[in-house]
């Protein structure tokens, strides 16, 4: 839900009823309907190195937005930087994006550009940035037409590793003159080779009346429609007879012409083969060749915090190799042991950097730290804590071969990570604790050590012995700076108090309503807990379920001429209502004691919103001072682990998570989504709220087996600390109307009041004002 309207404070305690009308009316809502006409255009997009995703779509749609509807597009001829797409001619509109899974949603979209109007004549989008480009029109530059040519650039290393790391496209400027500043900038097109990586060709296609040209490195355009550029070549004027500018390997400003044929596809010559009688003779036997196996060394890889948050969603690392000697080197993906990362490159590469690709290959990176050169004694390089580029070497094997030695609990969770020599033993950390289940020991030997090992905790489930529960407990109340209350138990009738009441016999499980007095010179600041430091309710009237211990206390504000009363308060606790840290009178110039730092669960404490100075302003003026907590929230990451489906990895706390189903095995079909061993969902596709680490699975059956459907529907209710003073529940629902035979019409949620709210009697559709209705739009 994109809204929420806040209730009343007075409703402090909430029950949320989720309400589903099933009925045989016909379904409110569905997929949009694809337009009737035939008749249609096509739309290319040229993406750029800051889209890594290899599958694009887009959103078209004519004068209504939401008659609009989603298309996959198609690379060409197997490209990964021009993609093309037919929509409907009637459509005027579009907005392209990149997507992690062929579901179209925005769930599942990484990268999205504006809402575009097609412009009249031009049929491509070249992206500059991230979510900005120009539009155009398609020409790979491998049809010249007339006034035309076709003009080819081959930058250097440099160039392409700079393009590689911050995704700069290049763009050619062409003029008349020297001196003539106009002329047109065109965003070159790769022809030959990959993105990111040296040797590669370019191409634009230019007017034949221009006479000079110009190469530059480009980041898109600023908001006025001008070209962000950075570096470029000098300026030369076109030969006659080359259409070819190969940068200078030491100088980015110059470089050589030459001539090369277009880069184009041609149908392959087919030939009618001759025929021959064939000639019998033996076959000849060979022994297979035999090759050396190629000698490798292990390379370490420790990221920083910055790049670990990079890859939790979709990314890997990577890296790439070469041998100062040779022209090219070798990707490979490097993997995960604990915290650290590694992989085996080959025994004579020199040089190497470390990357993150967000593709199915390791080449199409995103980050990459500088380009390294492999000491001779050392092999594990620390990527610097503040910086994605740099960092220091050390040694990983000191004498002889080491391994990782990982150990973690029955969910994947990591305990502890070490390096041992080659055949010691490694130490096993503390027995980790689990709820309800006993530890028996670890799944893998490692007495001694000659590989890298996952260790994995072994638990038996407890026999579950329930104590029985108490009866009798201790009920106070008390009453501080007033003169009285009144008290009813389990609804009977209420009984006037003075200052105090205490019942060290008071029944567990019962329900108590306490109402202060009123007093009108009295300013009544809440119901408090005096143990815990919590306003329990700002009203007169609170009602509680005694628990064994409980103590509450009534407080008034009491006015002393000449003192001031000091509160500070943490309003973040107790859903908003706060908790009492401190609560003092002070005379004007008297010291002020400041309590500890407090703790806030989501949260890092940052200091006061008032200084000692300010407060005793304040005192001095004859005011009564409430001096708040500030915080900092804290990023919570949760581990997401998938069965049967993509999506498993590391994501912040009550953020959406969106899975999907792997295909079925041969003779299966997908049945449901369990999370923790609960049903969730019967669609291939799952997005939720995870709060904690969980189990995510997909379940397949036989193809003729039956599945038992029924109605599901989900609350996760976000712990409020988390997300400033809003309570916020997300809910979602799923109605297997066609197995079920039953249309879904709407829903909605109902909020009640607890003080009035019975279970037993509510119904929906009641006129008790305490009912709140808010429908899927509004609540």
């Amino acid at each position: 839900m994109r809204s929420n309207k806040r209730l009343p404070r007075k409703l402090i305690s909430m029950i949320l009823a989720l309400v589903m009308i099933l009925s045989v009316s016909v379904l409110s809502f569905g997929p949009v309907a694809a337009a009737d006409s035939t008749d249609t255009k096509t739309i290319y997009l040229s993406i750029n190195g800051q889209w890594t995703q290899k599958l694009c779509a887009v959103y078209t749609w004519g004068e209504d937005y939401n008659a609009g509807q989603w298309l996959a597009m198609s690379s060409i001829d197997g490209a990964t930087d021009l993609w093309s797409v037919d929509i409907p001619a009637s459509y005027s509109n579009i907005t392209f994006c990149s997507r992690t899974a062929p579901i179209f949603d925005w769930a599942n979209v990484r990268n999205q550009t504006g809402e575009l109007t097609i412009p009249n004549g031009c049929d491509r989008f070249t992206l500059t940035g991230e979510t900005a480009g120009v539009w155009d029109n398609y020409d790979t530059g491998t049809d010249t037409e007339v006034g035309t040519r076709v003009l080819y650039f081959a930058p250097n290393t440099e160039w392409m590793d700079i393009q590689a790391s911050e995704g700069h496209n290049f763009v050619a400027h062409a003029y008349n003159t020297t001196t003539d500043a106009a002329g047109v900038y065109i965003d070159m097109t790769l022809v030959q080779g990959s993105y990111g990586v040296h040797p590669a060709i370019w191409a634009a296609e230019v007017s034949e009346a221009y006479t000079n040209i110009e190469f530059f490195r480009g980041e898109g355009t600023y908001t006025d429609g001008s070209w962000k550029l950075w570096e470029s070549t000098n300026d030369y004027t076109i030969p006659a007879d080359s259409n070819l500018f190969t940068q200078d390997e030491e100088l980015c400003q110059i470089g050589e012409w030459s001539y090369i044929d277009a880069p184009q596809q041609t149908e392959p010559e087919v030939t009618e083969p001759e025929a021959t009688e064939p000639e019998a003779t033996e076959p000849e036997v060979t022994d297979p060749e035999v090759t050396d196996p190629v000698e490798t060394k292990k390379i370490y890889f420790t990221p920083n915090d910055a790049w670990l948050t990079a890859v939790s969603g979709s990314g890997a690392f990577c890296a790439y190799s070469w041998s100062t000697s040779a022209d090219t080197g070798s990707w490979v993906w490097l993997t995960a042991v604990g915290s650290v990362y590694s992989a085996d490159i080959p025994a004579d590469s020199t040089n190497i950097f470390f990357a993150i690709s967000y593709s199915t290959e390791p080449d199409a990176v995103w980050n990459q730290t500088d380009n390294l050169t492999i000491p001779a004694d050392s092999n594990h390089f620390t990527q610097d804590s503040s910086d994605f580029t740099t960092g220091t070497w050390h040694a990983t094997e000191v004498s002889g071969n080491t391994y990782y030695v990982v150990f973690v609990d029955s969910n994947g969770k990591l305990i502890s990570a070490q390096t041992v020599k080659e055949g010691e033993a490694a130490t096993a950390p503390d027995a980790p604790q689990k709820s309800g289940y006993t530890f028996t020991g670890w799944d893998t030997e490692f007495s001694a050590v000659m590989s890298d090992l996952t260790v994995t905790a072994i638990y038996e489930k407890n026999a579950v012995i329930t104590p029985s529960a108490p009866t009798i407990g201790t009920l106070k109340v008390e009453v501080a700076g007033g003169t009285g209350f009144t008290i009813s138990m389990n609804g009977g009738a209420a009984r006037p108090q003075g200052t105090s009441y205490n019942n060290s016999k008071a029944p567990i499980g019962a329900d108590v309503t306490v109402t202060a007095n009123t007093i009108e010179e009295l300013e009544f600041m809440g119901w408090y807990d005096p143990i815990n430091g919590q306003v329990l309710s700002a009203d007169y009237s609170y009602s509680f379920t005694t628990s064994g211990n409980d103590f509450v206390k009534a407080m008034y504000k009491v006015d002393v001429e000449g003192v001031s009363s000091v509160v500070f308060l943490n309003d973040k606790a107790s859903g908003g209502l706060g908790q009492v840290l401190d609560m003092q009178y002070y005379a004007a110039g008297d010291d002020i004691v400041v309590p500890a730092d407090p703790a806030q669960v989501g949260y890092d404490f940052a200091g006061w919103n008032m200084t000692v100075e300010e407060i005793q302003a304040e005192i001095a003026a004859g005011n009564n001072v409430t001096v708040i907590a500030n915080w900092t929230r804290q990023i919570v990451k949760v581990q997401v682990t998938v069965t049967g489906g993509s999506g498993t990895g590391q994501y912040n706390a009550n953020a959406a998570v969106t899975v999907v189903a792997n295909t079925a095995p041969e003779g299966q079909r997908f049945a449901y989504w369990t999370i923790d061993g609960v049903v969730k969902s019967y669609s291939e596709t799952l997005k939720f709220y995870p709060t904690s680490d969980c189990q995510v699975e997909a379940v397949f059956v036989a193809e003729d087996a039956e599945i038992e459907y029924q109605i599901l529907v989900n609350v996760d209710t976000i712990d409020t600390t988390s997300i400033a003073d809003k309570n916020v529940t997300y809910f979602s629902w799923y109605v297997p109307e066609a197995e079920l035979g039953i249309t879904f019409v709407d829903a909605g949620i109902l909020a009640v009041n607890k003080d009035n709210y019975n279970e037993a009697t509510f119904y929906v559709g009641t006129t008790d004002s305490n009912v709140y209705d808010r429908g899927p739009s509004g609540a």
